[in-house]
């Protein structure tokens, strides 16, 4: 019962995933060739157009006007301090309170380098409109028996981070359910799912010439997702409001020996995080609690709009709108050169 369970769960999943691949696949392909664009040798030039003026070993030149671009407006944001504030806001929340959370949490920002991680998201947010990061429970070191929250980045976010296609906050805060993939070679796979069929997910990248060198690597995926969950809590004599559970049955005595005393009780409905692994083949281990209680990938978009009648999310970059602009330059130019300074002279 519990193999048809998950193999029922499993298929969901890939269903799921693909339908959140192919709802946001325009805006990921439109994405993808920003960074081609820019990033590739050859990018600013159509495939179409380079063959052609190669074939007749016509000259070519590319003249990059919008990487100054991004440069100009990234001087400006490296020059500013990335920083989190927490201000209270109502009921118990005081301005103690709230620098003890505002320090925590740079702290951690401080132990994950999260300002590199936010530079480097603006950066490709500039140039192609999609960025993600995650956070994450890890030990700090091998003999570390405590736990630390972590800013990691996503490398390769574009194709590796799926979110829920009804999702509209723009950091998909909303959004109940997460998919990241990861890329290993075999050998690290086996390592790591010694159980596993070694079956890829597909990424839904459409694109064939990015790459002439595709290195050998099994794709699997994390899901991250929520679970409706059941608390019972109480608002104390003090006016406080705290979790009825083992940790508040172990200071009971304490309060009331302070003469304060549970006013009323009532059960609310929470959140929490989960997370299990999978790939092409099936799932690769057991469903695992995590610390949080709302999902914990961060997507990061330019220019975010909801747009249509289904409120489909679009997003873009700066580069999107240049493309056309840097390619009749690079054409002109070229021209403008062949027939000036490479034409032969005039033989008197």
């Amino acid at each position: 019962m519990a193999d048809n369970k998950d193999n029922d769960e499993y298929l969901s999943w890939i269903q799921e995933l693909g339908e959140f691949q192919q709802s946001d696949l325009d805006q990921r392909q439109q994405a993808r060739e920003c960074d081609r664009f820019l990033l590739d040798k050859d990018g600013q030039w159509e495939e179409s157009v380079a063959r052609s003026l190669d074939s007749q070993k016509r000259p070519r030149y590319t003249f990059d006007q919008v990487t100054p671009v991004i440069e100009n407006i990234m001087a400006d944001i490296e020059d500013m301090e990335f920083g989190s504030n927490v201000k209270p806001a109502s009921g118990e929340a005081t301005k103690e309170l709230a620098k003890t959370y505002e320090g925590m949490t740079r702290s951690i920002e401080a132990d994950s380098d999260a300002t590199a991680i936010y530079r480097h998201a603006c950066r490709r947010i500039i140039r192609r409109g999609f960025d993600a990061w995650i956070v994450k429970a890890k030990f700090k070191d091998e003999w570390s028996f405590d736990q630390d929250l972590v800013i990691e980045p996503i490398p390769n976010a574009v194709n590796r981070v799926w979110v829920s296609n009804t999702s509209s906050k723009a950091d998909s805060s909303d959004s109940d359910v997460a998919y990241v993939l990861t890329s290993m070679s075999p050998a690290d796979y086996k390592e790591q799912f010694p159980e596993g069929k070694g079956v890829s997910i597909d990424d839904s990248d459409l694109g064939e010439n990015w790459e002439e060198y595709r290195p050998e690597v099994i794709t699997f995926g994390e899901r991250y997702y929520k679970k409706e969950t059941t608390r019972e809590v109480c608002q104390l004599s003090n006016g406080e409001i705290v979790e009825k559970n083992d940790d508040f049955k172990k200071i009971v005595d304490e309060y009331k020996a302070q003469g304060i005393t549970v006013v009323r009780e009532k059960k609310v409905k929470d959140f929490k995080i989960y997370h299990r692994f999978f790939d092409g083949g099936g799932m690769l281990s057991k469903e695992r609690e995590t610390v949080f209680r709302t999902l914990n990938v961060v997507t990061v978009y330019g220019n975010h709009e909801l747009m249509g009648e289904s409120s489909k999310i679009t997003y873009s970059g700066i580069t999107l709108k240049e493309m056309d602009y840097q390619r009749v330059f690079n054409y002109a130019k070229s021209r403008e050169i062949e027939e000036g300074a490479l034409a032969p002279r005039k033989k008197l």
